[in-house]
């Protein structure tokens, strides 16, 4: 799969979903995706839990030159 965690997903692959405590912890945009995709299908907000940490990005770090892969 490559595609984004939605509500079809959620009740195809886990049929008991309402029954399930959903953790989730990332970065804050992935986070809110996630709470807001449980509140969607009708998780209770007891049963959601989350966990916010910060994206770090350093904007002096030097870029490395592409190395080859060896098997």
């Amino acid at each position: 799969m490559s595609e984004r965690v939605n509500a079809e997903m959620v009740k195809r692959f886990i049929p008991d979903f309402i029954e399930r405590t959903f953790y989730t912890s990332g970065p804050q945009k992935m986070v809110d995706a996630i709470v807001s995709l449980s509140r969607e299908v009708g998780i209770p907000e007891k049963r959601i839990k989350q966990e916010y940490f910060p994206v770090m990005i350093n904007l002096r770090a030097k870029f490395t030159k592409r190395s080859r892969t060896y098997k």
